[in-house]
């Protein structure tokens, strides 16, 4: 499991969303522009994201971005998921070197964390990333 600066601008641009009325479209240099975010970059994201509903993104002159749901109901999983694919256990650890069983006893380990990372970031929503509460 390895984790991008995707993660982290994707987040942050869904937290700025957030924030906005819902109704509103933002442009996404508007979006950008308070942290320092990298436009071109972070267009992309913004686009992969629409394209697994999590935003709505209108082109055009008086287009943009918002939430497709409430903040509520979008969870860090989502947006992680949306940006870097699925979580998995992506042979970050290289085991080929280690006895069989030592390896399988390892690989079955980083399968549980990633399973538990998947239920944590399940159970954290935007709403709670802005109201700064752990699950």
């Amino acid at each position: 499991m390895k984790l991008t600066t995707k993660t982290p601008y994707a987040i942050s641009a869904c937290l700025y969303l957030a924030a906005v009325k819902t109704d509103k479209l933002v442009k996404c240099r508007d979006v950008c522009e308070p942290s320092g975010l990298p436009d071109k970059y972070v267009a992309q994201l913004l686009n992969v994201l629409a394209k697994a509903n999590i935003l709505v993104g209108v082109a055009g002159l008086y287009g943009g971005y918002k939430l497709a749901r409430p903040a509520s109901k979008i969870t860090v999983l989502e947006i992680i998921e949306a940006v870097e694919g699925p979580l998995a256990n992506n042979g970050a650890i290289e085991l080929s070197h280690m006895p069989a069983k030592a390896g399988r006893v390892m690989e079955g380990a980083m399968a549980g964390l990633v399973a538990d990372a998947r239920k944590r970031f399940a159970a954290i929503t935007l709403a709670d990333l802005q109201a700064g509460k752990a699950a």
